[in-house]
């Protein structure tokens, strides 16, 4: 995803010019620009995998002028290419994990399909959903399928949940292709949304016969470091722009803060500088090498300032100070602002529960990110798990 569309071409098509045999590329390729070069005659052919993992109809929805309807790949690898690894760790996936590579995050129906299939009920609920992320919209869509009724609430003005915060950097134009796309077919679907609608007290609800969870999650908060509400969230720095200073630290070195700081860095002049507790940046399960090397590659190449085994202890206006966990020394880091990247706590309506009923009628069921933290891989699967049963 931080590879920039047809990063291959150019090379490619300079190959061509010294060999007589056929020459394909592949690589983050736009399909018109593809077949523009291949017209052209400075490609034999394009190669493209991830996007028929995606959505399998890819190509034919293309030849039928139906772009907007295909399901867009984000190049996240969380189930096509999954390996993991980080310093002392050389895989921390299970070997059945692995063996399922040519899956898909978004598609779970991919290379899986007597696990994940779409089958119509002969019994239709009304259900409502509560959540308008990607896992409530995923829930919907699925019903829907399914001959189900679902209704969804988002307490905001939108749709996308916290993912409108992840699609916000520069380089993610995917994810952003990705929230459209769930808004287009929960509008061809007809599925009933109430924006601007919270529902705080599930009791409230009347007419439905079940009842889906999907309220995702918020920043963890770390009161223990003074000065900790001077730290800006993950949402004001990417989505709503929070005016900000030339060197930004964060706390915690997580994909999330990485992807940040690399946006900050290149696409903004920016100085990022992270502190990370553990011995390693995106040291956590099921986020694939590919991605979580690239980024650590990349801080060091631009020697963005990393602190492992290290924690802040103290936030002020000029900066912070910082602890080594392993030496006990403590000292002071200058920056401009501060960004809360330690993570995310679920955020569940009527309890933790992943599913209960209520007065011996309504069941109700918890997806997504409310449940335990996961990613879009996480969420959208749970979302089957759920939406397969009712």
């Amino acid at each position: 995803v931080y590879m920039p569309e047809n990063c291959n071409l150019a090379d490619v098509e300079h190959i061509k010019n010294f060999i007589d045999i056929p020459v394909i590329c592949a690589g983050r390729l736009d399909p018109r620009v593809a077949a523009d070069s291949i017209k052209e005659g400075k490609l034999d052919g394009a190669g493209f995998a991830r996007p028929f993992l995606a959505d399998q109809a890819w190509v034919t929805k293309m030849m039928n002028d139906q772009e907007e309807d295909i399901r867009p790949c984000i190049c996240c690898h969380n189930a096509c290419f999954n390996m993991a690894h980080y310093n002392g760790v050389g895989n921390d996936q299970t070997l059945s994990d692995n063996a399922g590579m040519a899956r898909c995050a978004l598609n779970p129906e991919t290379m899986q399909s007597k696990k994940y299939f779409l089958s119509r009920t002969d019994k239709p609920k009304k259900i409502a959903v509560i959540g308008g992320g990607i896992g409530g919209m995923e829930c919907a869509l699925v019903l829907k399928q399914r001959g189900h009724i679902p209704t969804l609430f988002e307490k905001s003005g939108e749709l996308g949940g916290l993912f409108l915060t992840a699609s916000a950097m520069t380089f993610k134009e995917n994810d952003k292709e990705l929230i459209r796309w769930y808004r287009r077919e929960i509008e061809k679907s007809g599925i009933e949304v109430h924006l601007n609608t919270e529902v705080n007290d599930l009791g409230t609800l009347r007419g439905y016969d079940d009842i889906i969870v999907a309220t995702g999650s918020v920043p963890r908060t770390m009161p223990g470091i003074k000065g900790f509400e001077k730290a800006l969230t993950f949402t004001q720095v990417l989505k709503e722009k929070h005016e900000l200073g030339d060197k930004v630290l964060f706390i915690g070195g997580g994909q999330s803060s990485c992807e940040a700081a690399y946006d900050l860095l290149l696409n903004y002049g920016k100085h990022p500088i992270i502190v990370e507790y553990a011995n390693d940046l995106v040291a956590a399960q099921a986020t694939c090498l590919a991605n979580t090397s690239y980024l650590r590659d990349a801080m060091e190449y631009h020697k963005v300032p990393v602190y492992l085994h290290s924690t802040v202890t103290e936030i002020t206006d000029k900066g912070c100070t910082v602890k080594n966990v392993q030496t006990g020394e403590t000292f002071f880091v200058e920056c401009d602002n501060v960004v809360n990247g330690i993570g995310f706590v679920p955020t569940p309506v009527g309890g933790r529960t992943a599913s209960r009923k209520v007065k011996g009628k309504e069941t109700i069921f918890r997806v997504g990110d409310c449940v335990a933290i996961g990613n879009l891989r996480t969420v959208i699967w749970r979302a089957w798990d759920v939406c397969m049963k009712i």
